[in-house]
């Protein structure tokens, strides 16, 4: 197998850089910083919004990460990244056609959200956080749009698009999971694995996700890459015990099978019972210890304490219907708790559309249901072994995590950014197999081939 000569130089070039890292006595950071001249190596062959795209997915998963010299380098670097991306996709080919009635739904739904969320600066408890998160919500939902309507429209460059953030997050999973092995990632919440990320169900939100875009890389093509990343974000998920995760990620798999016909749930079902089967008589398992979760009672409550997190999020928004600020939910919940509503400090309301409406009042909310319905169509018209199937279980799960989780518009972290991206891929895709709204065209992978042609 003939070796490309530049992919060989890079490699000695990161050897010699981690060497000469090591031997001034950085130790494991040499590691770090060298993989790091790595990535970018190998991002910079993808073009720049590849290379912008995977900088994004890097450093928002640094941003919300538990190790110190990433997170801090992540601050500044996802902003710089952000506007990279940015520019890529603004340098993008005007789309020539019309919007789907679906994209016309969702992005006209994001972009009231976003004006809604700059309205609330005006009110805002803490106007300076409020207008950074406002900057930092139109920089995605602009990146996410245009994208769809101009770069998101054939399904050889969506794969291409996915495939770099599926190895990115691929790559960070399993250096979690390695350390985890070697016994040097701590577990602070009680035993649960976070991996590199600041707390369990943050890995775990990132592996829900993660698993539905490596399916789709998978829908076309073979992927060493994307199959590391589903058997690292399986293990990050159960590792993690997250229960919400585990939902998610079986109700988004039940789609695709409802998608795929009888043969598709037979499948599923299938497979549930192996591994239950197997997880009973292996004895006490990872699978084990996290369904054992459902039920426990912390926090006062069997939802870690949930229930009064979202009773003091329902209080809130009686107080306040146009909204306390976007980005304040921190603020509102550490004066809930010092009125003793909730039993622990928490910092989000652990439900995507309590918290817009606590943040951004209950018209914001009433957009993020409308932008959710605006995904139906899309999700419904896809072909069952389409790379837009695995997308749309992508949304099916991202939107029954976000019921106990809050990371819809978060963009601090990673979720939003796969999240959205994910959607508005298959916007694209449905755009380049349907036409406009009500237009009988083909599926969308069928269509999307042919304009590539």
């Amino acid at each position: 197998m003939r070796v490309d000569r530049r992919i060989a130089l890079e490699a000695i070039a990161v050897g010699l850089v981690g060497a000469v890292l090591a031997a001034v006595g950085l130790g494991p950071a040499a590691l770090v910083i060298a993989g790091a001249v790595a990535a970018c190596a190998w991002l910079a062959r993808q073009g720049l919004f590849r290379f912008a795209l995977g900088l994004v997915v890097i450093t928002t998963l640094g941003a919300a990460s538990s190790v110190e010299l990433w997170a801090s380098a992540s601050t500044y670097g996802r902003l710089v990244a952000l506007g990279l991306l940015a520019i890529a996709v603004l340098r993008e080919p005007t789309a020539s056609d019309a919007p789907t009635a679906s994209q016309r739904w969702v992005l006209g739904a994001l972009v009231a959200i976003a004006a809604t969320a700059t309205a609330t600066t005006l009110w805002s408890i803490d106007v300076s956080t409020t207008l950074e998160q406002v900057v930092l919500l139109w920089t995605m939902i602009v990146i996410a749009g245009v994208a769809s309507r101009r770069r998101w429209r054939t399904v050889d460059v969506v794969v291409g698009d996915v495939r770099v953030m599926v190895a990115v997050i691929a790559v960070v999973l399993l250096a979690g999971l390695a350390g985890h092995a070697l016994g040097v990632v701590p577990l602070p919440y009680g035993g649960r694995f976070q991996g590199l990320m600041a707390n369990p169900n943050m890995a775990a939100q990132v592996g829900t996700l993660a698993i539905f875009l490596a399916l789709a890389v998978l829908r076309r093509r073979r992927s060493w890459s994307a199959l590391a990343c589903i058997a690292a974000s399986g293990a990050t998920i159960l590792l993690s015990e997250s229960r919400t995760a585990i939902v998610a990620v079986v109700i988004g798999v039940v789609w695709m099978a409802v998608l795929a016909g009888a043969r598709g749930l037979v499948a599923v079902v299938g497979l549930g019972i192996a591994g239950l089967c197997a997880a009973t008589l292996l004895g006490p398992s990872p699978l084990q210890l996290a369904l054992g979760r459902f039920g426990e009672v912390t926090a006062g409550d069997g939802l870690s304490g949930r229930s009064f997190i979202w009773a003091a999020g329902l209080d809130a928004v009686g107080d306040r219907m146009h909204g306390w600020g976007w980005g304040t939910s921190d603020l509102v919940l550490a004066g809930a708790y010092r009125a003793g509503a909730t039993r622990e400090l928490a910092l989000t309301f652990h439900n995507s559309l309590l918290q817009v409406a606590v943040e951004g009042g209950v018209l914001a909310a009433v957009l993020l249901l409308v932008a959710y319905a605006g995904i139906v169509v899309p999700m419904l018209r896809t072909r069952r072994s389409s790379v837009a199937a695995a997308l749309s279980g992508l949304a099916v799960a991202g939107i029954v995590a976000q019921m106990s989780e809050s990371g819809v518009f978060g963009t601090g972290q990673v979720f939003p950014y796969l999240f959205w991206f994910g959607v508005c891929a298959l916007l694209g895709l449905h755009a380049a197999g349907r036409g406009d709204a009500g237009g009988v065209g083909l599926p969308a992978d069928g269509a999307a081939r042919m304009v590539a042609r």
